[in-house]
């Protein structure tokens, strides 16, 4: 009985520390893009500006997914998530630099974007690979469903503390913060006791090991198409959406603040959602997920209509509870039927196919919105929503997986 109880306490601070880790690197994650964003508004920068430098992080987050899978696999996960927390903490402080001497000049903050970006695709797949490594096959959705919740919290406490860091002193001040939190995760991650050795890959090449993890999402049809249908979501709608909402926070809803506040309460709904995925255990989860996540439209479509703040408020509450309950139920799902040493590369491959769009997304924001406007170009987003994920359901495929 004492054994069971020491093994149950063992994992619990396991996954407490992922947790305190994801918390902490999601927060900072989501408050940087923020500070810098407004950094740019600030001096007088445009959509198109703002457009380059976040599709330079997300251009490089997702080429360096792919190698940052195949690393992870190969090499320890928790190491390989450590070293990118440390590199973001140096490049945090050094575009905090470059706001204050340099007046957040758009070259100098396209290239540490660029290199943020890629360091964050070492952390995306190491993490979510670490958590069989850490818990019981038995406890994976609840350990995902904390780690959920930690990543909630991170997105509604990153951009409110950056908003008000922002409005309180500078936007430096703020990035100097989240440098301090990416150093937070990599102190948790080096408290972790994991045991990679039965998980991880022993292929003769990386290459080998990346058309592996290749062959083994084919082999899904079921990943392969949601890994698809959001890739046409990220270029139509979720590009567009990180690009035009903070402009419409910042000419109709009073600035950062409301943009820290939609983010903010996107978390909440985060935190609901966690929660709910602690319980919820479809019997067909990709028919769960695939309604479900339709109803996400709703916050493009209330941006499109002008919505006030408070609705506003409401319909990122909504999202944040589809998204995290989405992630839940995924990750889960990936973790019970991918193979332990294909899990970094496959995790990897989701990431950098469902989002390799996002970058040219965010560059024709800009376009889109001058030639059919922002409102035409929001109801667009919101329908690509709705129509990417029910969409699904005309696959057998998709209709027929059942939780492992």
């Amino acid at each position: 009985m004492s054994t069971k109880i020491s093994k149950f306490s063992q994992t619990q601070r396991q996954v407490s520390l992922v947790a305190i880790s994801e918390f902490a690197s999601v927060s900072a994650s989501m408050g940087l893009p923020v500070a810098v964003t407004f950094a740019i508004l600030d001096r007088g920068g445009s959509a198109s500006q703002v457009g380059l430098v976040l599709a330079g992080a997300s251009f490089t987050f997702i080429i360096f997914l792919l190698i940052g899978g195949v690393v992870a696999d190969r090499r320890s996960r928790k190491l390989v998530a450590m070293a990118s927390d440390l590199t973001r903490t140096i490049i945090s402080v050094l575009i905090a630099a470059v706001i204050v001497f340099a007046s957040a000049k758009e070259t100098e903050l396209i290239v540490l974007a660029v290199l943020w970006g890629a360091a964050r695709g070492f952390f995306t797949p190491s993490i979510t690979a670490l958590i069989p490594e850490v818990v019981p096959s038995d406890s994976l959705q609840k350990a995902n469903a904390f780690r959920s919740m930690a990543i909630a919290l991170g997105q509604t406490a990153g951009p409110a503390i950056t908003a008000v860091i922002m409005a309180s002193y500078s936007a430096a001040a703020a990035t100097i913060f989240t440098a301090f939190l990416y150093l937070i995760s990599a102190i948790a991650l080096s408290l972790i006791h994991a045991n990679p050795k039965a998980s991880l890959s022993k292929g003769a090449h990386p290459l080998t090991d990346l058309f592996e993890g290749v062959r083994v999402v084919r082999e899904r049809k079921w990943a392969a198409l949601t890994i698809l249908s959001y890739s046409a979501m990220h270029l139509v709608a979720f590009g567009p959406i990180l690009v035009l909402g903070p402009i419409i926070a910042q000419n109709h809803l009073g600035g950062v603040k409301a943009w820290g506040f939609l983010l903010g309460a996107q978390g909440v709904g985060g935190l609901l959602g966690s929660i709910a995925g602690f319980k919820i255990r479809p019997k067909y989860p990709m028919r769960f997920i695939a309604i479900m996540t339709a109803f996400a439209a709703a916050f493009p479509l209330c941006l499109a209509l002008g919505a006030n703040l408070i609705i506003l408020g409401l319909a990122s509450i909504l999202e944040g509870i589809i998204f995290s309950a989405f992630e839940v139920i995924w990750s889960t799902l990936l973790q019970s039927s991918i193979p332990r040493e294909a899990l970094a590369r496959v995790t990897s491959l989701d990431w950098m196919g469902s989002t390799a769009t996002l970058p040219l997304g965010e560059l024709l924001a800009s376009p889109e919105s001058r030639i059919f406007g922002v409102p035409g170009t929001l109801f667009v987003a919101a329908a690509a929503i709705a129509v990417g994920n029910l969409g699904l359901l005309t696959a057998r495929s998709i209709r027929s997986v059942r939780q492992p």
